[in-house]
């Protein structure tokens, strides 16, 4: 399959190309490669994907804002600086451009279609990982010193326009100068939100809302095994097949050693 090598190695080097893309769906389909149909709606989504630059400037304006008014919070807290006044003040302007940003989001949020999430959930993860193109939730640019993302905040930019690293699931962005994770089920995201992790969740994910917010914090130190059991909690079909077909492998590779 070196060609469909060379092809993936395109992408990689540049996520963002449409054409490279498309002219791989058209391979793929000469192969009769079910594939090639979800690039085809991949390519689709991407195009039909409109953010004004008025959002994109009012986006930036209200994530350096709120990057800022968290940094000073953060600082007035650890130096114990500040009076009641100003730190009240400064909070209900947090809400306020929080709530802003909240509904930004929402306007810009994406919706992914059936047939796209349908496809996404047969395919290897890994491979999606390099084609895909989810949008950026947990958007860290607002997050500011002390806090963490917000994941009802989504990003201006997609997972296709993040810079690629060695590790095909990790990403950089430019813009915040902060790691990017891709996530094939839903317990590792919340486990990257716990962390608060920006990420890229796969499209073949069934999502509900509010699906990512961090968990309720364990009273004393739970093990490892506690705190996994509790992200793999009530997730969705897709997630429950991927980390059962991972545990099969794992325990495959444990009787090879």
């Amino acid at each position: 399959m070196t060609e469909e090598r060379a092809f993936l190695t395109a992408i990689l080097e540049r996520p963002d190309d449409d054409v490279t893309k498309l002219v791989y769906a058209d391979w793929l389909e000469e192969h009769d490669d079910p594939r090639g149909e979800f690039l085809r709606w991949m390519v689709k989504v991407r195009q039909d994907r409109v953010i004004t630059p008025e959002q994109r400037r009012r986006h930036n304006e209200l994530s350096t804002e709120l990057a800022e008014l968290r940094t000073q919070q953060w600082q007035a807290w650890r130096s114990g600086h500040g009076s009641s006044a100003e730190n009240r003040t400064r909070q209900r302007r947090v809400q306020e451009v929080e709530t802003q940003l909240a509904k930004l989001s929402r306007q810009i949020r994406q919706q992914v279609p059936a047939r796209l999430q349908e496809l996404a959930a047969t395919f290897d993860p890994n491979w999606l990982a390099a084609v895909s193109d989810p949008m950026i939730e947990g958007c860290g640019k607002g997050s500011g010193e002390g806090s963490w993302p917000r994941f009802d905040f989504v990003c201006v930019q997609s997972w296709a326009e993040m810079r690629p690293t060695d590790d095909n699931h990790v990403r950089r962005c430019e813009t915040c100068s902060k790691n990017v994770y891709f996530c094939d089920n839903l317990a590792d995201a919340r486990e990257h939100s716990q962390e608060g992790h920006c990420i890229a969740v796969d499209l073949g994910i069934i999502r509900r809302e509010g699906d990512l917010r961090p968990r309720a914090m364990f009273l004393g130190r739970p093990s490892k095994e506690d705190v996994r059991k509790t992200y793999e909690e009530d997730v969705d079909p897709v997630s429950q097949a991927r980390l059962a077909a991972r545990k099969r492998v794992g325990k495959k590779h444990a009787r090879r050693r």
